[in-house]
């Protein structure tokens, strides 16, 4: 029998990356003779993709820039926020001490992200938290991001752990729980994350226009994931 799995999105679940994708936007904005944004006004934009957050930085300027003026933009984003990408990044709070306890407890760990999956890597290892996890799985290029089931069974494969409700994906959007519960997994959603109000319903496409999406609980600190763990009912433990 394989262990169960505890498998967390990384930017706004993980690592606050709020500053440094602000000042990667403020520099593209910069490049482009637009005034820039204040990291401020970033923050509420971060957690949707590179594209989404810069269309915000230029729409908030009453710019709107053609497809192909937006691809060149983001190549520009992509290579400065490549060079940039863990200066002002940081584990939230109780994070590390969380994947800790959760090892210690028989728990196999991963990560499902849309962020592209050499940025990941680097990340979590410029952060020394990569070593935690048995599998690290970004953006491959190939147009598999979440919602898409596919990604997150990817994870799940990779470690060879069966897609059950024994086994979590923790974050914080709406696309998190969707696949999520496509895979069949639970969901715990965590209340700091950039995606939050969205996944309940305080944006456009959030939960309450999404009914069929479930949350099994939200947190407001990762500290609190391994007693839920433990107490929840249809978790068996560890073998």
């Amino acid at each position: 029998m394989s262990h169960p799995a505890v498998i967390f999105d990384l930017d706004g679940t993980l690592v606050d990356t709020a500053e440094d994708l602000g000042i990667a936007l403020q520099y593209t904005l910069r490049q482009a003779g637009v005034k820039p944004c204040s990291l401020e006004s970033a923050r509420r934009w971060v957690g949707h993709g590179a594209l989404a957050l810069l269309r915000h930085g230029f729409a908030a300027q009453g710019q709107t820039p053609t497809e192909d003026e937006l691809a060149k933009h983001c190549d520009t984003f992509l290579a400065f926020y490549s060079e940039h990408l863990s200066e002002h990044s940081r584990a939230y709070p109780h994070a590390v001490s969380t994947l800790k306890t959760l090892q210690a407890q028989g728990y196999v760990l991963g990560v499902c992200t849309n962020k592209p999956h050499d940025f990941a890597v680097r990340l979590l290892d410029a952060l020394d938290v990569r070593k935690h996890f048995a599998c690290v799985c970004g953006y491959a290029g190939d147009g598999v991001r979440k919602p898409d089931k596919e990604l997150l069974l990817r994870v799940l494969q990779r470690m060879d752990v069966e897609a059950t409700r024994a086994s979590v994906m923790v974050g914080d959007s709406l696309a998190d729980a969707q696949a999520a519960q496509g895979c069949g997994l639970r969901f715990v959603a965590v209340s700091f994350g950039y995606g939050y109000d969205s996944l309940m319903g305080g944006g456009a496409g959030g939960a309450e226009n999404n009914s069929d999406v479930a949350i099994d609980v939200t947190l407001d600190d990762l500290a609190a994931l391994p007693p839920w763990l433990q107490k929840d009912s249809s978790t068996p433990p560890p073998p």
